[in-house]
C-alpha cells in the first residue's frame, strides 16, 4: 500500500529534474490524489450513510484528474496545474450551486486561489496563472450571482430536503476544508523545506569554492612575488631593483585582498582597516627600514567588494610607495596621514 502511494506521489519524476520541478511534480500528484480521494469519500458517505445519490456526477471528474497525472508524467507541469485548478473550480462551482449558499461550499474557492498563487511560481507559468485566476474568479462570480438572483434554486431540491442537505453539507464542507488545508500545508512545508536544504547546501558549496578560489589566487600571486624576489636578489642594478620592488608591491596589494577574503571568511568583501594596515606593513618591509615614518590612520569601518578593493589597494600602494621615495630623505623622520571615509552609499573618499 505504502509502495503504491509512494509510486503515485513520485509519478513523472526524472533524474534530470531540478529541485523545483521535483517538488512541483510531487505537489501536483499529492493534490490530485487528495482531490480524487475527497470525491470518492464524499460520494460514499452520501450514498452509504444518507442514501443521497445527487453527488454521483462528481465521479465523472476522476478521469480528468487522471489526465493531470498524465501531464505530470510527460513533463507538462503547467498544463497539469491548469487542468487541476480548472477542474477544481468547476467542481466547486457546480457543487456550490447545487448545495446552496447556506452550505458554505463556495469557501473552497479560497483554497483554489491560494493554490494558484503558491504553485505557479515559475516565471514561465505567468500566463497560465492569470488564465486560471480569471477562470476561477468567473466561476466564483457566477456562483455568487446565482445565489443573489436565484438562478438555479430548482437544483437544490424540495424544502423538506433542504434543511437536512444544508446541515450535512455544512458539516462535510468544514471537514473537507480543514482536511484539504492541512494536506496543502504539509505539501508546501515539505516542498519548501527540501528546497531550503538544497539551497543551503548549494550556498555552502559556493562559499567553499570561493574560499578555495581566493586561496589559490593568493598562492599563485605569492609565487609570482617569490620569483620576483629571486630575480631581485640576483640583480645589482639599482633601477632594476626598484622596478622589481614596485611590481612586487603592486602584486602584493592584490594578493592581500584575496588573502583577507580567505582568512576572514567573507569571500566577496574586504574589511579595509586591517587590509590597509597590512598593506603598509608590506610596503615598509620592502624598503628594509630605510625610512622612519609614522602613519596616522583615520579609517572608518568600511567593507569593499573585490572589484573596488583591488583598485583602491593599487592606488594606495602607489601613493605610499611614492611618499617613501620622494617625500622623505633616507633616514629622515616623518608622518604620513591616510584617511578613508564613506560619503554615501556609492562614494568613498580617500
Amino acid at each position: 500500500m505504502f509502495k503504491l502511494l509512494k509510486n503515485v506521489i513520485n509519478l513523472g519524476l526524472q533524474d534530470e529534474d531540478n529541485l523545483y520541478d521535483r517538488s512541483l511534480k510531487r505537489a501536483i500528484n499529492i493534490l490530485s490524489m487528495n482531490a480524487v480521494l475527497c470525491i470518492l469519500l464524499a460520494v460514499s458517505i452520501n450514498i452509504g450513510f444518507n442514501g443521497i445519490t445527487n453527488d454521483v456526477y462528481l465521479l465523472c471528474s476522476i478521469p480528468v484528474y487522471v489526465l493531470v497525472f498524465y501531464f505530470n508524467k510527460i513533463d507538462q507541469n503547467a498544463w497539469g496545474l491548469t487542468v487541476l485548478f480548472g477542474l477544481s473550480a468547476l467542481i466547486i462551482t457546480f457543487y456550490s450551486i447545487r448545495s446552496g449558499e447556506a452550505s458554505f461550499t463556495h469557501v473552497f474557492f479560497v483554497l483554489n486561489i491560494f493554490g494558484l498563487a503558491i504553485l505557479y511560481r515559475k516565471r514561465s507559468f505567468k500566463m497560465f496563472y492569470y488564465a486560471n485566476l480569471v477562470f476561477t474568479l468567473i466561476c466564483f462570480c457566477g456562483v455568487m450571482m446565482s445565489y443573489r438572483y436565484h438562478w438555479f434554486d430548482d437544483l437544490i431540491g424540495n424544502s423538506a430536503l433542504i434543511e437536512a442537505d444544508i446541515m450535512l453539507n455544512r458539516q462535510m464542507n468544514i471537514y473537507f476544508v480543514v482536511g484539504c488545508a492541512i494536506i496543502f500545508s504539509i505539501v508546501l512545508m515539505t516542498s519548501f523545506s527540501r528546497q531550503y536544504i538544497a539551497i543551503s547546501r548549494s550556498l555552502n558549496e559556493k562559499n567553499i569554492l570561493l574560499a578555495e578560489l581566493n586561496h589559490r589566487v593568493k598562492n599563485n600571486l605569492s609565487i609570482i612575488v617569490s620569483l620576483l624576489n629571486l630575480k631581485q636578489n640576483l640583480t645589482v642594478e639599482k633601477e632594476t631593483i626598484e622596478a622589481l620592488m614596485d611590481v612586487k608591491n603592486r602584486i602584493h596589494s592584490m594578493a592581500l585582498v584575496h588573502q583577507k577574503m580567505y582568512s576572514d571568511g567573507t569571500q566577496t568583501s574586504v574589511e579595509m582597516v586591517n587590509y590597509i594596515n597590512e598593506l603598509i606593513v608590506g610596503i615598509r618591509t620592502s624598503f628594509e627600514g630605510e625610512f622612519n615614518i609614522d602613519f596616522q590612520m583615520d579609517i572608518e569601518d568600511i567593507e569593499l567588494d573585490v572589484s573596488h578593493a583591488i583598485p583602491l589597494g593599487l592606488i594606495l600602494n602607489e601613493l605610499i610607495t611614492n611618499s617613501f621615495k620622494h617625500a622623505f630623505t633616507e633616514g629622515a623622520r616623518g608622518e604620513l596621514w591616510i584617511s578613508l571615509k564613506r560619503l554615501d552609499n556609492k562614494h568613498v573618499q580617500v
